[in-house]
């Protein structure tokens, strides 16, 4: 694949989007190039 991408979205504006390096959970992806995890937080 050349330059994929993907897209996250939502509809409740009260979440945030966060994102890191590494996971501290039972959660992966399986993208391509560097390791990124993310998450949604509300306050």
């Amino acid at each position: 694949m050349q330059n994929p991408q993907l897209v996250l979205s939502w509809t409740n504006s009260d979440f945030r989007l966060q994102a890191a390096p590494e996971a501290t959970g039972a959660y992966t992806n399986s993208l391509t190039g560097p390791r990124r995890f993310f998450r949604l937080v509300a306050p």
